[in-house]
């Protein structure tokens, strides 16, 4: 079945509708959707880690996620996961604040690994959310940054279950998706395969099994960030936000 010929988009504004109705039955059972193959491969990202830019030259919004996400790190956390490592952001983000946290990190790019093993002290793997390589109750914190928009609906559960099977007791998840997006089937070049909102994605995590801690939403102002960001305050009808951040815990 060709990708170009499913509306994932459409499909998860009828998932938004159950999870504002608070339909939590009929929203798990959404998610059965037939399977067909991803089209983010790891030569699609391995070609994107090529072309990676150093941190200083990211946009405000992602300088911020990063940083926010790095905030939210609890200081008893000792063993850190990042799924989809990417570009090493996050970790160089954190090796700023000197923290006694060992690294480990899975992304299906090689060039990814890679890269990061240059700079980066601690154990690095090819790996995907789905089949994490690393044993039960490992992690403190697992850290997963704009990932799981990228994986199929059917297997998003499947991916919250490797998870939880890595994160010790009352451990640490942290994620971030982009919401209110506007791409088509037929014009989606980061190959996104959800669409989010937040009351989507916070009654996703829900139904997976966590506990909301903390929220934090980020907006995408290319020009004169910091003063956006002050004005929205003021302005908050003319501006969605684009990112969301969600810090939260295992329920006991």
């Amino acid at each position: 079945m060709s990708i170009k010929k499913i509306n994932y988009f459409k499909i998860d504004k009828k998932r938004n509708l159950l999870a504002l109705q608070n339909k939590t039955v009929e929203l798990k059972e959404s998610y059965k959707t037939a399977k067909i193959e991803n089209p983010n491969t790891s030569a699609f990202w391995n070609q994107h880690i090529d072309r990676a830019s150093s941190f200083n030259f990211l946009d405000g919004m992602t300088k911020d996620r990063i940083k926010t996400a790095a905030k939210f790190v609890r200081r008893k956390s000792r063993k850190l996961l990042d799924i989809g490592l990417g570009y090493g952001f996050f970790e160089k983000e954190m090796k700023k604040k000197k923290r006694d946290i060992k690294f480990y990190g899975i992304d299906i790019s090689k060039n990814a690994i890679n890269t990061i093993k240059k700079s980066v002290k601690g154990i690095f793997k090819e790996g995907s959310i789905l089949k994490i390589p690393f044993n039960k109750k490992s992690f403190d914190t697992v850290v997963a940054l704009e990932v799981l928009e990228h994986i199929m609906a059917n297997e998003t559960f499947s991916a919250y279950k490797e998870i939880i099977r890595v994160l010790k007791k009352d451990g640490q998840f942290i994620a971030s998706v982009p919401i209110y997006e506007t791409y088509t089937p037929e014009s989606n070049p980061n190959r996104h395969l959800r669409s989010y909102t937040p009351k989507l994605f916070i009654e996703e995590l829900k139904l997976a099994g966590f506990k909301i801690v903390k929220i934090k939403k980020l907006y995408a102002f290319s020009k004169f960030y910091n003063l956006k960001n002050f004005l929205k305050i003021i302005l908050r009808k003319r501006w969605k936000p684009n990112i969301i951040i969600v810090d939260c815990l295992l329920k006991n």
